[in-house]
């Protein structure tokens, strides 16, 4: 059968019917997407793609002290240095370390969802590092071929 996207509204949760497979969650940072939605400016290129992330991070949410983001082909590689929620993180991660990549904190959310509308494609957070003597997050995202995904959801 062909693909057809979901169409989400503001109460989906869990998408399960008998057309779908799997569930479907909104991300955590779409409240932050949509609030700050008149002030972002997502651009297309790769370099004010991060440019964006980091002045989202540092200016809009004032989550750290600095941000930096960097590509490598389809890996990009977010740190937030003397990050002010680092103590929330370390809780999440010694209850459950997955947590971080099944459901990302809004933050993190945002992070992902900001690179996605600017590479028109979807991103993914594979590793998160949160390491106790430090207060810095560095989150690994993987930009992914749609294609890639419905194949592997469907494979």
């Amino acid at each position: 059968s062909a693909y057809r996207p979901v169409a989400i509204t503001d109460d989906t949760s869990f998408y399960t019917a008998g057309d779908g497979r799997g569930v479907l969650s909104v991300p955590s940072g779409s409240p932050l997407f949509t609030l700050f939605e008149g002030s972002l400016v997502i651009p297309g290129s790769m370099p004010d793609l991060l440019m964006a992330v980091r002045e989202t991070g540092e200016d809009l949410l004032e989550v750290a002290e600095s941000v930096t983001a960097l590509a490598d082909g389809d890996a990009i590689v977010v740190s937030f240095r003397n990050f002010l929620l680092i103590a929330g993180c370390r809780s999440v991660r010694e209850e459950s370390p997955g947590v971080c990549l099944l459901a990302p904190c809004p933050v993190c959310s945002i992070t992902g969802m900001i690179l996605a509308a600017g590479l028109q494609s979807p991103c993914t957070i594979e590793q998160v590092q949160a390491g106790p003597g430090s207060d810095d997050l560095v989150v690994h995202f993987r930009v992914n071929e749609l294609q890639d995904i419905l194949d592997s959801a469907l494979g």
